[in-house]
Parts: structure tokens; C-alpha cells; sequence
């Protein structure tokens, strides 16, 4: 049964209507059942991520006034864009230095296709991973490490070079750390 957008407390004219084509049935379909209904990202809700983002614990009722609608609004907003997926989660930034992980490195690496899924499954297995992204160009894979010691580097590197090429990059600094791009 599709959500309508009156139960999510929604603009209508954010909303689009459309009957969807039941293959089951091989005919385009007018039932209530089979009507979809899809939402556009507007201003309030380009304003409500952005200001989650910048603190993901604020309380509604803060935002409300912020984008001057009601709490129970901003809730239905909220939980439409998690919904969608939207917004994936909220999560806690931890500065890896105080907990005393104080070196960070960039290792990326060159795989062989057939290496590629027990290289993916060795880095989940891995602590000191903080990021993994398979990439085009000169490398395969990019990994991000934190680390307490530069001997914990090393031992990754090696375990790591049982899969191919790599190369380290120490972190001197981070101008630009956490950063979402968008258009609010």
C-alpha cells in the first residue's frame, strides 16, 4: 500500500503522481494499489540537511524554528529523507589522535581482479581501516588508516602487499576534513 502524501504531512506540490506498469498483469494499471507517489527535495528540506549536517543532534523543535515549521512537520520531513535514504544515518565524528591513533596514512594499491574480493575482505577485518574505495586510474584501491605507531603501518602495508602493489602516504594535515557537497 503506497504512503500518500497527506500521512507524511507533505506539500502537494512536491508530489508527483504516477501508475506504475504491473508485468504481472501486462497492462498499465489505474488501481489505487498500484499508484506511486515521488517526492522532490525542496528549500525547507535543503535547509533541514543542512543544518543536520552541521549538527546532527539538534533538536526539532530548533529546526522547526529555524525553517519556520511546525515540529510535527519537520519530524515528517525527517523521517520522508530517511526514508529515502536520504539520510543513511547519524553517527558520532571521533578524532583518532585522542584516542591515541596519531598517524594517519593513505595506502593505495594496485589489485588483480581475482584478488579483489579477499582484498576487500582482509580491509573489513582491519581496525586501523577507516576507509576503503575502489577507484579508477593508476591504483585500485584507496584505503585510509589511523594508526598509534608507525610499526602498525608497516605491518598493514605488509599484510596488504600480499595483494599487490602499494603505496603510503603519510598525512601531514587535514585542511579540509568532513565535507558534504551541497546545494543548500
Amino acid at each position: 500500500m503506497p504512503v500518500l502524501p497527506e500521512q507524511l504531512n507533505c506539500h502537494s506540490k512536491n508530489v508527483d503522481k504516477f501508475f506504475i506498469f504491473r508485468q504481472d498483469k501486462g497492462v498499465h494499471s489505474r488501481s489505487p494499489d498500484d499508484v506511486r507517489y515521488v517526492w522532490t527535495m525542496d528549500d525547507l528540506d535543503n535547509k533541514i540537511l543542512g543544518l543536520l549536517i552541521e549538527n546532527g543532534r539538534m533538536p526539532v523543535s530548533h529546526i522547526a524554528e529555524a525553517v519556520h515549521l511546525s515540529p510535527q512537520a519537520v519530524t515528517a520531513r525527517i523521517e520522508r529523507l530517511e526514508a529515502q535514504k536520504v539520510i543513511e544515518g547519524y553517527q558520532a565524528v571521533i578524532n583518532p589522535e585522542k584516542l591515541g591513533n596519531v598517524i594517519q596514512a593513505i595506502v593505495t594499491i594496485t589489485i588483480k581482479p581475482q584478488f579483489q574480493a579477499e582484498f576487500v575482505n582482509f580491509v573489513q577485518g582491519q581496525a586501523c581501516v577507516t576507509e576503503c574505495h575502489h577507484v579508477t586510474g593508476a591504483c585500485s584501491m584507496i584505503i585510509k588508516i589511523s594508526v598509534p605507531a608507525i610499526n602498525h603501518l608497516d605491518n598493514f602495508v605488509r599484510q596488504a602487499q600480499k595483494f599487490g602493489n602499494t603505496q603510503t602516504l603519510l598525512v601531514l594535515s587535514s585542511p579540509v576534513k568532513r565535507r558534504y557537497n551541497y546545494n543548500f
